[in-house]
């Protein structure tokens, strides 16, 4: 198994650009055969996210941009990466904010 570690500098707040930088390092990572890439925490959202992570829309812009990622880069390769995500409590409803392992 080839596995790329693909370390990055993520601007804060940066969601899309840093989406861009993410997908480039997976074709990279692709083109060299690699089967897998992991990338560093919280690398689309940049950190430490701070208080963007209170502003309304950031968790679920921080998910698009992961999912848009994943439906279009990793159709042969394996990706890890971190996104922040809201923490349910026991009845579904929002009790926090954590840091989430996305692999796809």
């Amino acid at each position: 198994m080839r596995l790329a570690l693909a370390q990055t500098n993520p601007t804060i707040g940066a969601i899309e650009a840093n989406a861009a930088v993410i997908a480039a390092l997976i074709d990279q990572a692709r083109d060299l055969e690699a089967d897998a890439v992991v990338f560093p925490e919280l690398c689309i959202c940049g950190y430490p996210p701070r208080d963007l992570l209170l502003q309304a829309g950031f968790l679920e812009a921080c998910q698009a941009a992961a999912e848009r990622i994943v439906l279009a880069h990793t159709t042969d390769t394996t990706v890890v990466l971190g996104v922040p995500s809201p923490a349910l409590d026991a009845g579904g409803r929002r009790s926090g904010i954590h840091n989430a392992l996305v692999e796809c």
